[in-house]
């Protein structure tokens, strides 16, 4: 048995960055000896599969979802920086967001700055969504630095308002519930 959990989460990824986006925690997969920007793990589609958006095409894309809807600020980014697979780093996104998983609203096109392979690989400032509710965040591939047929990303911070109103405004303006 590993020593430490973090070896053994290939299969898990999606649910662990969707609960450490939730805690604030970084969302980094590493071993506990890795003090750099270097991923062991990051998430790889090598197979185009249906959108949750009905409105985009079949292709690799990453789907996060909340517990409860979430005012969400800005984001951060690390494309695919493990060496040899930067190629396979998102280039052009498209990023949508929704409060029920029906309706889809575009937050727009963004590209993504190819990853370094280097320990010193920071990341990038990613899509600010201005505060905005959303509980499901949907990232549709539309190119990457490579040949497209596989597609990576190292990375994805989401930060969350906790001074929003989580409650409902009521005629006057005041917030009724936390936040």
């Amino acid at each position: 048995m590993p020593t430490n959990i973090f070896h053994c989460i290939k299969y898990l990824l999606p649910l662990l960055l969707i609960l450490f986006f939730l805690t604030g925690l970084s969302a980094q997969i590493c071993t506990d000896e890795d003090t750099a920007n270097n991923w062991n793990y990051s998430w790889v589609s090598c197979q185009t599969t249906s959108n949750p958006n009905p409105v985009r095409r079949k292709s690799h894309w990453l789907l996060y979802e909340f517990d409860q809807s979430q005012s969400i600020t800005q984001s951060h980014i690390w494309n695919a920086n493990r060496t040899g697979e930067s190629v396979m780093g998102i280039q052009d996104a498209l990023v949508d967001y929704s409060v029920d998983g029906v309706t889809w609203t575009s937050l727009g096109s963004f590209t993504f700055p190819k990853g370094s392979e280097k320990d010193a690989y920071t990341g990038f400032d990613g899509p600010d969504f201005g505060g905005v509710f959303v509980k499901k965040i949907l990232i549709t591939v539309v190119s990457t630095y490579g040949d497209g047929a596989c597609a990576s990303l190292g990375e994805v911070q989401f930060n969350i308002n906790p001074n929003a109103c989580y409650g409902a405004v009521d005629a006057c303006g005041v917030c009724n519930g936390p936040g």
